[in-house]
């Protein structure tokens, strides 16, 4: 394998552009580039709940929302609504429908 210590850093000082002289001629790096990776799970239930779960923090939760309001708006679409904001109270599903089919 090849030095490619020079993919890793750059002197901001010398020179501004990370892409140095013309696209071409940079290096990129690669997934060749990069070392064998090793990856094992060591699984230890807790005892804080029956499941013996542990949480994973916020990543789990972020896409959650928006799968929500696709919901809603998959839902909705036949009635003619398009947009919807969070959160999705019923009062605001009642007003998109009525301004989308106006009485």
């Amino acid at each position: 394998m090849t030095d490619r210590s020079d993919l890793h850093s750059a002197d901001r000082r010398r020179n501004p552009s990370l892409w140095g002289g013309h696209r071409p001629s940079t290096p990129v790096s690669r997934a060749a580039h990069l070392p064998a990776l090793e990856i094992t799970l060591n699984g230890v239930p807790t005892k804080a709940n029956p499941l013996g779960v542990k949480g994973a923090g916020q990543a789990g939760a972020m896409a959650a929302p928006q799968a929500i309001i696709c919901a809603v708006l998959d839902a909705l679409a036949p009635l003619g609504v398009t947009h919807i904001d969070m959160p999705a109270t019923p009062e605001r599903v009642w007003r998109a429908i009525r301004v989308a089919r106006p009485a």
